[in-house]
């Protein structure tokens, strides 16, 4: 009841902050930090593995694949370009980072603490709240209680029931 519905837009930013460890442009750099030391993990185990075959072949060992890729032998380790080509549709790592970007920050709730729960005649009221609303609460809990003795500014009993009764049957209501 009352009130304009006006809203601080800050106090939903500072709510989800704590959520937000990394910027969207923070986090594809890290993403492709790492697929760029995969690769590279990728190529040198890679040039290992030839350099045994190799040495294999020499002493007279067996050749693992047959004739499997011989289309592919003496070929180079692919390029990164190559590597990275299809990341969107093979790379579980990109599938996990996409759907985390996705994701709307989760609120932070505020703890019930100190002057504000010595005040509050019920904590179930608070627990009814909303975070944004627990934040106001917390933020102005002293000046409400200066000036009106507690939390509780308006007594629901000492309104007149003509007036509550016009208010809920009202055609006129504000629109937030």
């Amino acid at each position: 009841m009352g009130g304009l519905g006006l809203r601080n837009p800050f106090v939903s930013l500072f709510l989800i902050r704590d959520d937000l460890e990394k910027t969207p442009e923070e986090l594809l750099a890290d993403y492709e930090e790492e697929e760029e030391h995969a690769y590279r993990r990728a190529k040198e185990r890679f040039e290992i593995r030839e350099m045994e075959r190799a040495g294999n072949k020499r002493g007279g060992g067996s050749d693992r694949g047959g004739d499997s890729f011989k289309d592919l032998k003496g070929e180079p380790f692919m390029s990164y370009d190559e590597y990275t080509r299809y990341r969107e549709l093979t790379s579980a790592r990109l599938a996990a980072l996409y759907t985390n970007l996705l994701k709307e920050p989760k609120t932070k709730d505020v703890e019930l603490k100190g002057d504000v729960k010595a005040a509050l005649e019920d904590e179930d009221d608070w627990e009814d709240m909303s975070s944004y609303d627990k934040w106001v609460v917390q933020l102005f809990h002293r000046e409400v209680v200066d000036m009106f003795g507690g939390l509780t500014v308006v007594d629901k009993a000492l309104l007149p029931i003509g007036l509550m009764t016009m208010l809920r049957e009202s055609r006129f209501q504000w629109q937030g």
